[in-house]
Protein backbone atom coordinates (compact mmCIF):
# COMPACT_ATOMS: atom_id res chain seq x y z
CA UNK A 1 0.00 0.00 0.00
CA UNK A 2 2.78 2.56 0.12
CA UNK A 3 3.43 1.88 -3.15
CA UNK A 4 0.08 2.59 -4.72
CA UNK A 5 -2.01 3.47 -1.82
CA UNK A 6 -4.79 1.49 0.15
CA UNK A 7 -7.11 2.49 -2.09
CA UNK A 8 -5.55 0.62 -5.20
CA UNK A 9 -6.49 -2.36 -6.77
CA UNK A 10 -2.50 -3.58 -6.91
CA UNK A 11 -3.30 -3.22 -2.89
CA UNK A 12 -6.29 -5.00 -3.23
CA UNK A 13 -4.15 -8.66 -4.00
CA UNK A 14 -2.60 -8.46 -0.94
CA UNK A 15 -5.68 -7.72 0.92
CA UNK A 16 -6.78 -11.03 -0.42
CA UNK A 17 -4.00 -12.96 0.18
CA UNK A 18 -4.78 -11.47 3.79
CA UNK A 19 -8.40 -12.52 3.95
CA UNK A 20 -7.53 -16.27 2.79
CA UNK A 21 -5.28 -16.27 5.98
CA UNK A 22 -8.16 -15.33 8.21
CA UNK A 23 -10.05 -18.07 6.31
CA UNK A 24 -7.30 -20.91 6.80
CA UNK A 25 -7.60 -19.75 10.93
CA UNK A 26 -11.27 -19.60 11.16
CA UNK A 27 -11.45 -15.86 11.83
CA UNK A 28 -14.72 -15.58 9.14
CA UNK A 29 -15.23 -12.18 9.87
CA UNK A 30 -11.79 -10.66 9.31
CA UNK A 31 -11.36 -12.55 6.44
CA UNK A 32 -14.92 -10.56 4.91
CA UNK A 33 -13.87 -7.81 6.19
CA UNK A 34 -10.82 -8.15 3.88
CA UNK A 35 -13.34 -9.52 0.69
CA UNK A 36 -15.52 -6.45 1.24
CA UNK A 37 -12.59 -4.06 0.85
CA UNK A 38 -11.29 -5.68 -1.77
CA UNK A 39 -14.93 -5.77 -3.86
CA UNK A 40 -14.92 -1.87 -2.67
CA UNK A 41 -12.10 -1.06 -4.50
CA UNK A 42 -12.11 -3.18 -7.33
CA UNK A 43 -16.02 -1.56 -7.98
CA UNK A 44 -15.03 1.74 -7.89
CA UNK A 45 -12.00 1.17 -10.05
CA UNK A 46 -13.99 0.00 -12.76
CA UNK A 47 -16.82 2.03 -12.60
CA UNK A 48 -15.08 6.01 -12.11
CA UNK A 49 -12.15 4.12 -15.08
CA UNK A 50 -11.37 8.36 -15.94
CA UNK A 51 -9.41 8.23 -12.37
CA UNK A 52 -6.52 6.30 -14.47
CA UNK A 53 -6.42 3.51 -12.33
CA UNK A 54 -6.84 0.32 -15.05
CA UNK A 55 -4.95 2.07 -17.39
CA UNK A 56 -1.60 1.14 -15.33
CA UNK A 57 -2.25 -2.70 -15.16
CA UNK A 58 -1.41 -5.48 -17.95
CA UNK A 59 -3.31 -8.07 -18.58
CA UNK A 60 -2.11 -10.51 -16.17
CA UNK A 61 -3.16 -8.41 -13.47
CA UNK A 62 -6.78 -7.73 -15.05
CA UNK A 63 -6.95 -11.79 -15.01
CA UNK A 64 -5.85 -12.27 -11.39
CA UNK A 65 -8.09 -9.37 -10.14
CA UNK A 66 -11.31 -11.75 -11.80
CA UNK A 67 -9.54 -14.53 -10.59
CA UNK A 68 -9.90 -12.63 -6.95
CA UNK A 69 -13.47 -11.42 -7.83
CA UNK A 70 -14.57 -14.89 -8.65
CA UNK A 71 -13.08 -16.37 -5.21
CA UNK A 72 -14.74 -13.78 -3.14
CA UNK A 73 -18.47 -14.41 -5.01
CA UNK A 74 -18.06 -18.13 -4.47
CA UNK A 75 -17.02 -17.33 -0.72
CA UNK A 76 -19.94 -15.17 -0.32
CA UNK A 77 -22.41 -17.63 -1.85
CA UNK A 78 -21.27 -20.28 0.13
CA UNK A 79 -21.66 -17.83 3.24
CA UNK A 80 -24.49 -15.38 2.74
CA UNK A 81 -26.52 -17.50 0.06
CA UNK A 82 -27.11 -16.51 -4.04
CA UNK A 83 -29.70 -13.93 -3.00
CA UNK A 84 -28.07 -11.69 -0.55
CA UNK A 85 -26.71 -8.30 -1.11
CA UNK A 86 -22.86 -8.77 -0.33
CA UNK A 87 -23.46 -11.88 -2.87
CA UNK A 88 -24.84 -9.61 -5.72
CA UNK A 89 -22.01 -6.68 -5.08
CA UNK A 90 -19.34 -9.17 -5.78
CA UNK A 91 -21.43 -10.89 -8.95
CA UNK A 92 -21.98 -7.30 -9.78
CA UNK A 93 -18.23 -6.33 -9.75
CA UNK A 94 -17.12 -9.37 -11.13
CA UNK A 95 -19.55 -9.35 -14.11
CA UNK A 96 -17.72 -5.65 -14.91
CA UNK A 97 -14.43 -6.88 -14.61
CA UNK A 98 -15.29 -9.91 -17.08
CA UNK A 99 -16.52 -7.16 -19.13
CA UNK A 100 -13.75 -5.81 -19.08
CA UNK A 101 -11.69 -8.72 -19.73
CA UNK A 102 -13.76 -9.37 -22.90
CA UNK A 103 -16.55 -12.06 -21.67
CA UNK A 104 -19.65 -10.04 -22.27
CA UNK A 105 -21.73 -13.49 -21.96
CA UNK A 106 -20.82 -14.61 -18.57
CA UNK A 107 -20.44 -10.46 -17.47
CA UNK A 108 -24.30 -9.84 -18.54
CA UNK A 109 -25.56 -12.77 -16.91
CA UNK A 110 -23.50 -11.98 -13.45
CA UNK A 111 -24.78 -8.41 -13.69
CA UNK A 112 -28.33 -9.21 -14.49
CA UNK A 113 -28.25 -11.57 -11.87
CA UNK A 114 -26.65 -9.27 -9.41
CA UNK A 115 -29.45 -6.62 -10.50
CA UNK A 116 -32.31 -8.61 -9.26
CA UNK A 117 -30.90 -9.58 -6.20
CA UNK A 118 -30.69 -5.97 -5.56
CA UNK A 119 -34.35 -4.73 -6.92
CA UNK A 120 -35.56 -7.53 -4.36
CA UNK A 121 -33.89 -6.72 -1.59
CA UNK A 122 -32.91 -3.08 -1.77
CA UNK A 123 -35.89 -1.52 -4.24
CA UNK A 124 -35.32 0.08 -7.31
CA UNK A 125 -34.14 3.46 -6.00
CA UNK A 126 -31.48 2.53 -3.92
CA UNK A 127 -27.90 4.16 -5.20
CA UNK A 128 -26.41 0.32 -4.92
CA UNK A 129 -29.43 -0.40 -7.57
CA UNK A 130 -29.30 2.10 -8.94
CA UNK A 131 -25.59 2.50 -10.13
CA UNK A 132 -26.17 -1.63 -11.31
Amino acid sequence: SLDHGPEHVLTAAAYYYMAKNFFKMRNIEAGLAFCRKIVEIWRTALEKKENGMLETLGEAQMVEGEEILTSIHETRKQLHGGSAVATADAGFTLGLIKMLNGRANEAEKLIEDALGVMQANLGSDDPKTVAA
